[in-house]
């Protein structure tokens, strides 16, 4: 039989019997084998302890957090589509206004150059009365009806250069009236698409100051003339550009969740224009800086 070893000391019942005997062991053994058993089990639980303890806390915090985040989440995307909504108007009025003053500037093209065939004209004109004077004062009748039927011409070419005339300014006025519809239809519609999403924490109100785009700014010398010749307005470039103003106003309710991310009052005021103005003998549109933007 082996010698008897002491697992713990100062205690007889954590005694093992080993080797061969044949006496059965002591009914302690085997109360032994399951503290040491236990023991090994135990022995593991800090290895796993710091692990399971970590997921679960984390588990926590993270269902604690999750209020929060999501109200965060819900935050930046109403502010991205409030942003968009607020500078939408801006790139619609400026897109619209300067596609129209490029037109504009076209269309001022061709009226000068209808000027210079008016100029033409009066100057042939002019001449072709002083010789008729002369041919009646000497009774040249000859000649008097070939001067007639020359100054003829030239009316005719004056009536052909009014009718151009008149055709610009009215393609001008008509873009300048249907434009100006549309931005009066079109300015409002991302604003009160974003009141109707946030209806249930918001009001938002637009105010919208917007008379008219004007048409070209020009003005003829004679108004007795046939054709007569369109001079550009005094200060033209102020009396050609237009613009638009509004101002939106985001109310948020001070019960709802939103009022912990906004401000209660939200203001924003925006503006857009455009003129023309001549560059190397080229009309070109280009965009009014205002006071700029104010939130």
């Amino acid at each position: 039989m082996a010698p008897i070893k002491k697992i713990c000391r100062g205690q007889s019942n954590n005694i093992w019997h080993t080797g061969f005997s044949l006496g059965a062991p002591k009914n302690h053994s085997l109360g032994l084998q399951q503290k040491l058993g236990s023991a090994i089990e135990v022995s593991r639980l800090p290895m796993l302890g710091p692990v399971l303890g970590a997921k679960g806390f984390g588990s926590i915090y993270l269902l604690a957090l999750l209020p929060v985040l999501m109200s965060l989440l819900i935050a930046m995307t109403l502010t991205l589509t409030t942003a968009q909504a607020l500078l939408a108007p801006r790139q619609f009025c400026r897109k619209k206004m300067i596609s129209f003053q490029t037109t504009s500037g076209l269309q001022l093209s061709q009226l000068e150059a209808l000027n210079n065939r008016v100029k033409i004209f009066r100057a042939e004109e002019f001449k072709l009365k002083v010789e008729l004077a002369a041919a009646a004062a000497t009774e040249n009748w000859v000649a008097v009806a070939g001067i007639k039927a020359r100054l003829t011409v030239i009316q005719e070419e004056f009536q052909a250069i009014r009718f151009a005339q008149n055709t610009i300014l009215e393609a001008n006025s008509a873009l300048a009236q249907s434009l100006t519809q549309q931005l009066n239809a079109e300015i409002k519609k991302p604003t009160s698409e974003l009141a109707a999403k946030i209806k249930s924490f918001a009001v938002v109100k637009f105010q919208y100051k917007f008379s008219k785009i004007q048409p070209l700014a020009v003005k003829p010398d004679r108004l007795d003339s046939s054709a007569p010749i369109y001079e550009l307005a005094e200060r033209f470039s102020e009396s050609q550009s237009s613009q638009a103003f509004w101002n939106t106003k985001i109310y948020i309710h001070s019960s709802s969740w939103a009022s912990r991310w906004f401000r209660s009052q939200i203001n924003w005021q925006d503006e857009c224009g455009a003129t023309l103005l001549k560059e190397n003998t080229k009309w070109q549109s280009h965009l009014i800086e205002g006071s700029g933007v104010k939130f």
